[in-house]
């Protein structure tokens, strides 16, 4: 179930729809610090991080 690619590709294809179809300028996320695969997701897909809050 885990590691296949589907979050890659689902994220992947909301940035897309997001900055092609909606004209988007940026896309804010956010990921428990605790779920890091959640962020290298983010990162696969091109995402940079730009500060931590909490």
């Amino acid at each position: 179930m885990w590691n296949n690619g589907n979050g890659s590709e689902a994220l992947a294809a909301v940035l897309v729809f997001g900055f092609q179809e909606m004209l988007l300028y940026k896309v804010s996320v956010a990921h428990n610090i605790d779920k890091a695969p959640a962020g290298g997701i983010m990162q696969k897909v091109g995402m940079i991080q730009e500060g931590l809050y909490g």
